[in-house]
């Protein structure tokens, strides 16, 4: 008996094991290993920056590809930066969806009475600046963050994070565009709606999101930074697991859904993602959300440019690409240089092409 059990478990050991070889021999003559091996390498030769931390694709909810670099493993939190924006986001419409908040088009001052008669460089065109002018970036503010280095202290954001109170120090800065009119790239703005979260619900953007998001991910292994007032940093700040950053990805994939619950709306989901106005020549705009533009089609890859990503300072990023049904998320400490884009189009989906 216990002869035939041995045999039993060695003949299942073997057929595993041949299984897999036949596996693997299959993904070598559809091409995946090579194209994706081909990337390995060069990403360990540097050829897309000498920190690149992780890459994960995903297509039809399993993982066709996983790979750390530079010390990196799968349980190892990363910084998102600007991809907490997109986070914020989300949480915006589920405060909408609970009625936490009636409307995007509420006025913002009307979450700050504080501040009433003390607003510097006041202007009547603030008052008309609501929450949709935040969530596209078109809230009229004389804003640059971008022409400086952000260490440099002549920078708005590093005058902000200097600030005793980041959302007054957004509210001061003199207007130079009617609401809602002309994009301007302003990660104070993102701030602000984080504190609207918090006015809202009476909970920080943190806690609010791991009662109402991150605990249906599954999320559990998480950090959000605090600005000066004690309010979740709503342009930056939060650091997730990468295959945590996968999971947010999938949310939108979906429209919202998780395991048959609908966590975030389906219609702010959609709404999120439309191109609500040009960024610039390459990108268009939605509530925190980006979304490649006419200028970024590539005919040889997708017929049209059917990707909409979160980013971050360093690059990171989440692409959700519905056409292929999947995600790919990679995060890198390139600081100032952009050299992992590519890599959406030249291996990504040359991958999910062959599967």
């Amino acid at each position: 008996m216990l002869k035939n059990c041995a045999i039993t478990v060695l003949f299942c050991i073997y057929t595993f094991l041949v299984f897999s070889c036949k596996k693997d021999e299959k993904l070598e003559i559809n091409g995946n290993s090579v194209i994706l091996n081909s990337l390995v390498s060069k990403i360990e030769d540097n050829q897309y920056g000498g920190e690149v931390h992780s890459l994960i694709i995903i297509k039809n909810d399993s993982v066709i590809f996983e790979k750390y670099f530079n010390g990196y493993s799968r349980e190892k939190k990363h910084a998102l930066y600007s991809v907490t924006k997109s986070f914020t986001s989300a949480l915006m419409g589920i405060c909408l969806q609970k009625g936490y908040i009636s409307s995007i088009e509420e006025p913002i001052l009307d979450f700050f009475p504080q501040y009433q008669g003390t607003i510097a460089n006041y202007d009547s065109l603030k008052e008309k600046i609501t929450i949709a002018d935040l969530l596209t970036m078109r809230a009229g503010f004389s804003w640059d963050e971008w022409s400086i280095p952000y260490s440099n202290s002549d920078n708005l954001i590093f005058k902000m994070t200097n600030s005793n109170n980041w959302v007054k120090f957004v509210l001061d800065q003199p207007m130079a565009y009617v609401p809602g009119t002309h994009f301007t790239y302003n990660s104070g703005v993102s701030n602000i709606l984080s504190a609207i979260i918090t006015k809202a619900t009476g909970k920080s953007a943190k806690t609010f999101a791991e009662e109402n998001l991150f605990n249906h991910l599954g999320i559990k292994d998480l950090s959000w930074d605090n600005s000066a007032t004690n309010v979740s940093v709503g342009g930056w700040g939060l650091s997730l697991r990468p295959i945590d950053m996968v999971k947010f990805g999938q949310l939108y994939l979906h429209k919202g859904r998780w395991n048959d619950v609908q966590i975030i709306p389906e219609n702010w989901v959609e709404e999120s993602i439309q191109p609500h106005c040009q960024a610039n020549k390459w990108c268009d705009y939605g509530y925190q959300w980006w979304r490649y533009g006419k200028a970024m089609e590539r005919p040889d890859v997708l017929p049209v440019a059917d990707v909409f990503f979160a980013s971050g300072r360093g690059e990171q990023y989440i692409w959700v690409l519905p056409s292929y049904n999947a995600v790919a998320v990679c995060t890198a400490w390139n600081d100032g240089q952009q050299k992992l884009e590519p890599v959406l189009w030249e291996y990504v989906v040359k991958a999910l092409d062959e599967l």
